[in-house]
């Protein structure tokens, strides 16, 4: 349940209400309607939104090293994968980066929340302010965007939290560290750049980057979203993306290898799963150099999960193929090889809880059909 801030107590009263809970909402009230964008709120999509979140290295006064922080995939969340949506909400995306040394204690975490309006998004901002405000100090920072508000918390894992609110578009910048806390300077310092974009979003200066042109020929058909559930959102990420699933002491090797076999960048699709709300299933496409390293890279997954044991029909993909799941329960990942090309699919629950394994079923038919509708190369 959405936990709104208690109000402070006033010895003047209208009505039997606060005078400065009066005033407040008189504020709200006069500065939501002056709000206009060039752009309608209801015609962006996800991608658009992303295009708004900086990497750590265009902020380099904030991170030190920052191309060891690498960005995992783009999480888009909507429709049947939002099981709680908030009032007026249309979709949000969250994009997380790690630093490759100590991912787990180092990160950055940016949430990006498109509402229909401003009202619907300020209310969302009370409302969430109020559940981070929830064993934290709320500290003071620099204004930002409509609205700004900051959070520290000091535990075995640090966190510095600001909420904002750009018009219709509200959201959430953490910084995680293993020691103090960063401070609200370097958060606002990064928040500085991504509301200064998402206002250029809203206002019809900065959109989605089109995408490769091979990318519609070689991702997933359309016929995913009628026997999956309709598509979230697409993006092009690096191959350290696809390192940051594995383990800790294996990234910079699963990086390296990814770029020996020539894998630089990947194509990324996240899906709903309209039969299993909360669900989702991504496809990422990996281009090898060629078939040989393709092979390589299936074959040194196929030797893990012989050694786990916790092994999948993998249906219709072609005859290099493995399809498992992790000891958790959380994860289900199926992969194949079409020539040089490797298709990588896994599905999970949307929060990270265990999955359901009904979505096994919905997981290897979209492989399938994947697979079958991949060109030879």
């Amino acid at each position: 349940m959405a936990v709104k801030p208690r109000p402070q107590r006033s010895s003047l009263t209208y009505l039997g209400l606060p005078i400065s809970a009066i005033v407040a909402a008189l504020v709200v009230a006069l500065t939501l309607p002056t709000w206009a964008a060039a752009v309608d709120p209801t015609a962006l999509t996800p991608e658009d939104l992303l295009a708004a979140v900086p990497s750590p290295s265009e902020v380099p006064a904030v991170f030190t090293a920052p191309g060891d922080w690498w960005a995992w995939f783009p999480q888009f969340i909507a429709g049947a994968a939002n099981v709680s949506p908030l009032r007026g909400e249309r979709f949000y995306l969250v994009q997380a980066f790690s630093h490759c040394n100590d991912p787990e204690r180092e990160s950055l975490k940016v949430t990006v929340d498109l509402f229909r309006t401003p009202k619907d998004a300020h209310r969302a901002f009370v409302d969430l302010g109020g559940l981070s405000a929830l064993g934290a100090t709320v500290v003071k920072g620099p204004a930002l965007g409509d609205e700004s508000r900051y959070f520290l918390r000091s535990e075995t894992i640090s966190d510095t939290t600001l909420r904002y609110r750009v018009g219709p578009i509200t959201g959430r910048v953490s910084i995680t560290s293993a020691g103090a806390p960063v401070g609200v300077e370097a958060v606002s310092k990064y928040a500085e750049v991504l509301v200064e974009r998402l206002r250029a979003v809203l206002e019809g200066k900065l959109a989605a980057a089109n995408l490769p042109a091979d990318f519609a020929q070689l991702m997933p058909p359309p016929a995913v979203v009628t026997e999956v559930g309709p598509l979230l959102g697409s993006a092009v990420v690096s191959a350290e993306a696809r390192a940051l699933q594995e383990d800790r002491a294996r990234l910079l090797q699963t990086r390296d290898t990814l770029r020996a076999g020539g894998v630089e960048k990947l194509y990324f699709r996240r899906y709903a799963v309209s039969a299993l709300p909360g669900h989702v299933v991504q496809a990422a496409l990996l281009q090898f150099r060629d078939g040989e390293a393709a092979a390589r890279w299936v074959r040194a997954n196929i030797k893990e999960v012989q050694r786990s044991g916790l092994w999948l029909d993998a249906g219709d993909t072609g005859i290099l193929r493995v399809f498992s799941r992790n000891p958790a329960g959380t994860v289900y990942e199926l992969q194949f090889t079409k020539g040089r090309l490797v298709g990588d699919v896994v599905a999970h629950e949307a929060a990270g809880g265990p999955a359901n394994p009904a979505v096994i079923p919905t997981l290897r038919r979209l492989a399938e059909l994947w697979w079958a509708s991949l060109p030879l190369q």
